[in-house]
């Protein structure tokens, strides 16, 4: 038979023993969110993007782009891998008559599709940097 004496100083204990434990995690919680800060403070600014996501992110852009001007321009939903003049001007004129306005020489390689995205990114981040 356990005596109501010994229950009380079992649970008085467990109640110690949960204090106690309470302590060392509130404890471990505030050195983690001081660490935090101090990684976060140390860490340059979380908008300084890697070429690989600023990359990802334009030909999303490109791609939004294109799909509303290939609506525009009445072409079916299909990627196409030159620029017709209707597209490559709605998606930037100015882009298209830097790249497209010139022919091609006979043997040149034709790279003008990546330049025109490339240059439509950059004037994407342009707008983008001056909001």
């Amino acid at each position: 038979v356990v005596s109501t004496q010994s229950t009380g100083v079992l649970i008085n204990r467990k109640r110690k023993n949960l204090k106690i434990k309470k302590k060392k995690m509130l404890k471990t919680n505030f050195l983690l969110i001081i660490i935090s800060l101090i990684f976060l403070t140390i860490i340059p600014s979380f908008e300084c993007l890697t070429k690989r996501q600023y990359k990802r992110i334009y030909k999303g852009f490109y791609r939004r782009a294109e799909i509303e001007c290939k609506e525009k321009c009445g072409y079916s939903e299909s990627i196409t891998e030159h620029v017709t003049p209707c597209l490559g001007n709605c998606i930037s004129p100015t882009c298209y008559n830097q790249y497209y306005m010139l022919e091609l020489e006979d043997g040149e390689i034709d790279a003008r599709l990546e330049n025109f995205q490339k240059c439509v990114a950059n004037e994407y981040k342009a707008k983008r940097d001056i909001k």
